[in-house]
């Protein structure tokens, strides 16, 4: 085995091995289809699987993290409930692969939500229900909810966010252009690499994506700043993370791909924000990536 193949399978490994501690002994409150009653329910995720975030048949996560400790009555009437409307996985009720969803759900978990509620939401996107097509028209996901805010678009969520609450996660204007065009380049490299159905195209559609890959590479090391747009995480890591998470799981699934590990700078960067706790608290299992593209094979 070669240095790359050595280099980008430690990668993997690392990238299974966050996923499957971070959560461990993080409790979550769950809210049945039945009714509007809360249970708490302690979930013990030390490996994630495809019940990795929810539990005991619920549709519905809360996560505890973003619970308000009691408040007087009188200020309990000014909080609001953020609700985040997400792809379900396989089962139709846990978080499933969708990496829009996962750009705003991350987003949200580096927000100060102010004694908010945050409730994340799955949506079994292969059996609509009624009153998600009421919500959202074209019946996609994210959808976001602030009381009588509704947004269906990912970015435009991540606007709204940064009107709500703080910190800011958008750049400043201007001050992220390059970072935003490198990142704009990686998910159609790999949703045309992961899709093609030519073999005798495939080695251009890996070269092209191999292409994106070092245009990130490039922004990163010359930059020499730990994130794309600076010291701290910004709504373009909550856009790239999850992209780079599909190619690292459903890449390497399906086409047998590993990052080359002559970039460097890229594979540094992956495992410091999947790392974080921002990732970490929105991430769905590998076996979701895999089962979500399964469909083109």
């Amino acid at each position: 085995m070669d240095e790359s193949a050595v280099g980008a399978r430690a990668t993997t490994g690392f990238v299974s091995g966050l996923l499957c501690s971070a959560r461990r002994e993080r409790k979550v409150a769950i809210r049945s289809e039945a009714g509007p009653s809360f249970s708490a329910a302690s979930a013990s995720l030390g490996q994630i699987s495809r019940r990795a975030v929810i539990a005991g048949g619920a549709s519905v996560l809360v996560c505890s993290t973003a619970m308000a400790a009691a408040a007087p009555d009188a200020k309990k009437e000014e909080k609001e409930e953020v609700v985040l409307y997400v792809k379900a996985g396989q089962d139709g009720k846990s978080l499933g692969d969708c990496p829009f969803s996962h750009k705003v759900n991350m987003a949200l978990r580096m927000k100060d939500l102010d004694g908010n509620t945050l409730r994340v939401e799955p949506v079994n996107m292969q059996d609509k229900p009624e009153w998600f097509l009421k919500l959202s028209s074209k019946g996609s996901v994210p959808v976001l909810q602030m009381d009588e805010i509704v947004v269906a678009d990912s970015e435009e969520a991540l606007n709204k966010l940064d009107e709500r609450f703080s910190p800011a996660v958008m750049p400043a204007p201007g001050a992220s252009s390059d970072a935003e065009r490198v990142v704009s380049q990686v998910f159609p490299a790999f949703v045309e690499y992961l899709k093609c159905d030519d073999d005798s195209d495939l080695p251009n559609k890996k070269d092209a994506l191999n292409s994106a890959l070092a245009a990130v590479n490039s922004h990163l090391a010359s930059s020499a700043q730990p994130y794309m747009c600076g010291d701290a995480m910004s709504s373009l890591d909550c856009n790239l993370a999850p992209k780079l998470y599909h190619i690292q799981v459903a890449a390497a699934h399906y086409r047998q791909y590993e990052i080359p590990r002559e970039l460097d700078a890229l594979l540094a960067y992956m495992q410091r924000v999947f790392a974080s706790d921002a990732f970490q608290r929105s991430a769905y299992s590998p076996d979701e990536v895999i089962w979500g593209w399964s469909k083109f094979f």
